[in-house]
């Protein structure tokens, strides 16, 4: 005995939403990192209202892009700061650009790694991004944040993303200009999920046509 048309077809609407979620809601890679190594002697630059710090990843060549998932970065305190915020920023000519949304994450309280992540992010193939660390309390005060240096310039990543030895930058104007930095970049690693290409759900929907086509023979 046949169900109606009409049950079939929600049924074949339900495997369609299921299957697009499973692409959707991947748990990301990480694709490039240098946390591998260990931090450098020196602690790195103080982050505040008076001295914003970004540093600068390349996406890889997955044609559809990627959907960030997350940002690990080790944070250093000192006494006990608070509105510690990470955010991904748009390049403009080698520099921070244009905020593109702040990612989520505890407010660090120890020196520790802290995992921050992203919602509705979505990056574009071989384009250049910057991880940018900000706090409302001034830079080297008794309550301080502080992102650490990398030992070297090393890093592990795969799909064609890199990361700028040199590629960190500080703004003393609250983001208004930035000044090149010098020395092993800091410590960080980006997680995303590949944007599946238009051609699997396409097979996805011919598949379920067919499905649809014969139960109504």
């Amino acid at each position: 005995m046949h169900g109606s048309p009409s049950k079939a077809i929600g049924i074949l609407l339900l495997v369609a939403f299921v299957f697009a979620s499973k692409y959707a809601q991947g748990q990301g890679i990480t694709y490039v990192s240098n946390l591998g190594g260990n931090p450098a002697d020196y602690t790195g630059y103080g982050i505040g209202s008076n001295q914003w710090l970004a540093n600068s990843f390349v996406t890889g060549t997955t044609s559809a892009g990627y959907q960030l998932n997350s940002v690990q970065i080790p944070i250093g305190v000192n006494g006990n700061p608070s509105g510690f915020s990470l955010s991904l920023y748009s390049d403009n000519g080698g520099h921070p650009g244009n905020n593109l949304g702040t990612l989520g994450g505890s407010n660090p309280t120890d020196w520790a790694l802290y995992n921050f992540t992203a919602s509705g992010i979505e990056l574009t193939p071989s384009t250049t991004y910057w991880i940018v660390a900000t706090s409302p309390t001034p830079a080297y005060s008794d309550d301080s944040y502080y992102w650490v240096f990398a030992s070297d310039t090393s890093y592990t990543s795969s799909d064609g993303w890199s990361m700028n030895p040199d590629g960190w930058r500080a703004s003393f104007s609250g983001g208004s200009s930035w000044g090149n930095g010098t020395g092993s970049p800091y410590q960080f690693a980006v997680s995303a999920t590949p944007v599946p290409e238009p051609e699997i759900y396409s097979l996805a929907g011919s598949g379920l046509l067919a499905i649809l086509l014969r139960r109504r023979k």
